[in-house]
């Protein structure tokens, strides 16, 4: 495998090379896995790309530095474009699995440029919120100690170890198994202190610019409650979520036909790949997001997974410039341009390309002409040959066929500034005795439909997720809290809080 960058930080990669140049796509891995985390993928996927695996530092054949700096976000970012140089492409479809995701998502972030396509799969460090970073970053720590104490092989006992999983297909599961008995403890502290949560770029999603894929396997929990937040705060992007079916975190191994099916209809419609005859895409539950403006509820959202392996090589030296969006680790974008002039800056335009009938005519179609499309101006053009083929008479004078005149902003303006979710309340008891049931109930009216409910309390209450009610009990006194984060379709993000006196206790 060769290597790419200075003695001691070098990464490894693979490229599983197309006998026509098929455009690249690379693909990165997880936390404490490996290229093998695309094993079984790569023969499907080079049928129609260029493929590229990496191993991330302190992972796979990559060097693993005991100084915890060179795994940090900036230098873990250029180690990607650097080796888009190194084999002289302009741009790439990217596409990450778990700590990869949002890996490949600050990529995107910083180099709008040199990324056609975004792809994430089963990401939570991409999606985690604020308080998130701040609760795994102290577990990440205390895991970092352990590892340089006492080495990698605690890890072998918790659910990262890939040995321990019934749902990986078995080549992959061993290669990851192998590549996981070789870690490191300074890869993986270096990679736990200094990436996992600090790649994390929640306050700059808004940001993003590039078309996007968000893979959801049905059976990772986690990611199935924390998408909807992360899809939330895209609005500039395209943003398209496909739902795979009994698909666990590695749902690109558990779910290989669906993964590769939602892959390459992405590609295509993007502009990406030229679209091939491809039927059978009937078990894909798509649905196309504009600009950030969700097109129905989030009941169906579901995830996906993903590994990596490598096997031909070849490379090509380049010098390509490239001017970054923001060079320092969790910085604020500054809205600098690049390439503003170049062939290829075009590629971050690239929108949901209904004028493209293969991929939409199954999945997305319905959903841009009867629901985005009246609330994201780009693409108001484009629906409306679709609703008024019918009644090619007077198309300039409504998008509707009804006679009247008065109908025609009408359907433009409600959608596009519906009003704003209502504060949200909390209903519920002021006082219980210990242990007694009780029911918190979120209030918030007639408001749009949400995506989710979180319910926090503290004390022995626990927190729950999805449900707009919280039945819950205090085995101890004192003056508790009960808090609730609703995620609304509009992308709005709405809280609560009360509080309850238990046992006797009294609340000031």
């Amino acid at each position: 495998m060769p290597l790419l960058g200075a003695p001691g930080e070098r990464i490894g990669y693979t490229v599983h090379k197309h006998p026509n140049g098929a455009p690249p796509l690379f693909l990165l891995h997880g936390f404490t896995a490996s290229n093998a985390s695309f094993l079984t993928n790569i023969p499907a996927l080079r049928e129609r790309f260029t493929v590229v695996t990496v191993d991330l530092l302190g992972h796979g054949e990559s060097d693993a530095p005991t100084a915890s700096d060179p795994y940090a976000p900036g230098p873990a970012v250029e180690r990607i474009v650097d080796l888009m140089d190194e084999l002289d492409y302009e741009q790439v479809l990217l596409c990450g699995h778990s700590l990869g995701g949002a890996l490949a998502l600050r990529v995107a972030l910083d180099y709008p440029d040199r990324v056609a396509g975004l792809v994430v799969i089963n990401s939570n460090s991409a999606a985690g919120t604020p308080q998130w970073r701040e609760q795994s970053q102290a577990n990440l720590t205390n895991m970092a100690a352990r590892l340089r104490a006492e080495g990698t092989s605690f890890l072998r006992d918790s659910r990262l170890y890939p040995a321990r999983s019934q749902r990986l297909p078995v080549p992959a599961r061993e290669a990851l198994t192998r590549d996981f008995d070789r870690l490191t403890a300074e890869g993986v502290a270096g990679t736990a202190e200094s990436l996992v949560v600090a790649v994390n770029a929640y306050e700059r999603l808004g940001d993003l610019a590039v078309p996007t894929l968000v893979v959801v396997g049905d059976r990772d929990p986690d990611f199935v409650h924390n998408a909807p937040g992360l899809v939330a705060r895209i609005r500039k992007a395209d943003v398209e979520v496909v739902t795979l079916e009994n698909a666990g975190h590695a749902a690109n191994l558990e779910q290989p036909a669906a993964f590769h099916a939602a892959l390459f209809a992405f590609a295509e419609r993007t502009g990406y790949l030229k679209p091939a005859a491809a039927p059978g895409r009937s078990k894909l539950k798509t649905y196309a997001i504009v600009g950030g403006a969700m097109v129905a509820g989030w009941a169906a959202l579901v995830v996906v997974g993903l590994r990596v392996l490598g096997a031909d090589d070849g490379q090509t030296q380049s010098s390509i410039p490239r001017t970054p969006v923001s060079n320092v680790a969790g910085t604020q974008a500054t809205p600098t341009s690049t390439r503003a002039n170049s062939p290829t800056a075009a590629a971050p335009t690239l929108v949901v390309a209904p004028q493209t009938p293969p991929p939409p005519s199954p999945t997305v179609t319905p959903a841009p002409a009867s629901t985005v499309a009246p609330t994201a101006t780009p693409l108001a053009a484009t629906p409306t040959p679709q609703t008024n083929q019918p009644t090619p008479t007077r198309p300039p004078a409504t998008p509707t066929p009804e006679d009247t005149p008065t109908p025609a902003p009408t359907p433009t303006e409600a959608p596009a500034t519906p009003t704003p979710p209502p504060a949200v309340s909390i209903s519920g008891p002021q006082s219980a005795n210990t242990g007694q049931p009780v029911r918190f109930t979120a209030g918030f009216g007639t408001a749009a439909p949400t995506f989710t409910y979180e319910w926090t309390s503290s004390g022995s209450g626990g927190t729950k997720r999805g449900i707009p009610t919280y039945d819950t009990a205090w085995s101890t006194p004192g003056c508790q809290a009960v808090s609730l984060t609703v995620f609304f379709a509009d992308g709005s993000i709405k809280t609560a809080s009360t509080r309850i006196a238990v046992g006797g206790a009294t609340c000031s």
